[in-house]
């Protein structure tokens, strides 16, 4: 079995999801859909660079499975 980190951040408020916080629970429980989640970390916002006033949150997973990288890249650009 292969590990993989998975970064994941956002600084968009989504119509469905809410703030960028939801948005990657969102994409985590999406992930965990098609793969083993081991490990989650807990999101960090912060404040962008320069002009913006989006806030980011970001955050990374651990996941697990027999894809190889290159198969795992495609399943991640769904």
């Amino acid at each position: 079995m292969n590990r993989y980190l998975v970064g994941l951040g956002s600084n968009v408020r989504h119509v469905r999801h809410g703030a960028p916080v939801q948005v990657l629970a969102a994409a985590i429980s999406r992930l965990g859909k098609d793969l083993a989640i081991t490990a989650v970390a807990l999101a960090i916002r912060s404040d962008p660079p320069g002009p913006s006033r989006r806030r980011y949150a970001n955050s990374a997973v651990l996941v697990g499975g027999t894809a190889a990288p290159e198969a795992m890249l495609d399943l991640l650009q769904i």
